[in-house]
């Protein structure tokens, strides 16, 4: 998200610089950040431009910004309220002529609440808000972005993949995805190098024991389980009609003869 505000804006031929605010280390935070001058510390053998400094003219992307220590937290303050900075160790006022994007899984009001955040800060970033739901509640989503996390991995393995079963599909959003869309990513990689033809199967799929709906059902289904589930779905949305363009077949990309071996195969009978 932060990577296609910067792209559509006035700013996008500047850079593009991405601080992991969380994997900072102790005490060099400021440095990192705001840069330093020679002997401003033991180790400081030059000068060092800072992230601020090297994205002028650009976009600064501080990740997970509630990792920052309430020391870094103020003099980040200080950049966007008065745009100014200075390096560590150096008298010299530098202006910060940057647009700063911030990002969070943390609950900042209760860290505010507790201590840990500066309200200040907090308020001062709130200029506009976006919300990123997780992949669990954009399962619209999953069919697109597992067929692109596919593709790109069979090119890197020279193997050819053009689609995902709809049992793999019917697993993947049935599916918790408590790690987003990393976690997607690494699953449907996975599931390249284990596929044997260009289509993945339920089969090939490893997920994790946490299903997506349902607090009750949380013993993993088998890909078996997965596709009759799903099979049955769809019949029940196509009113249990299998031929034709609005029937079950169609919708599934299967032939009528493929989709009723596979309900005889699943023990799926229409009611009544």
């Amino acid at each position: 998200a932060a990577r296609t505000v910067h792209r559509l804006s006035g700013r996008a031929q500047g850079p593009l610089v991405t601080v992991s605010c969380g994997a900072l280390p102790e005490g060099l935070v400021e440095s990192e950040l705001f840069g330093h001058e020679r002997g401003a510390f033991t180790g400081a053998v030059s000068r060092q431009l800072g992230k601020v400094e090297l994205a002028e003219g650009g976009t600064l992307f501080l990740d997970e910004i509630a990792d920052l220590s309430l020391a870094a937290q103020a003099k980040l303050l200080q950049v966007l309220e008065e745009r100014t900075f200075a390096r560590v160790g150096g008298a010299e006022v530098l202006q910060a002529r940057v647009r700063v994007i911030a990002a969070t899984n943390r609950d900042l009001p209760r860290m505010v609440a507790a201590g840990s955040f500066r309200e200040d800060l907090y308020f001062r970033i709130q200029g506009f808000t976006v919300e990123l739901p997780p992949l669990r509640q954009r399962q619209e989503d999953i069919p697109e972005l597992a067929l692109f996390f596919a593709v790109r991995m069979a090119a890197h393995l020279g193997k050819r993949i053009e689609r995902l079963e709809p049992p793999a599909l019917a697993m993947l959003q049935a599916y918790a995805w408590p790690g987003n869309v990393r976690e997607l990513e690494n699953v449907v990689q996975r599931a390249v190098v284990l596929c044997a033809s260009d289509a993945i199967a339920a089969g090939d799929l490893s997920l994790g024991q946490v299903p997506a709906r349902g607090p009750a059902a949380e013993v993993p289904l088998s890909p078996r389980e997965y596709e009759r589930r799903y099979l049955q779905s769809v019949l029940e949305k196509s009113r249990w009609v299998v031929r034709g363009p609005g029937g079950a077949a169609a919708f599934l990309g299967l032939s009528e003869s493929g989709l009723r071996s596979r309900m005889k195969r699943l023990g799926i009978v229409r009611p009544g």
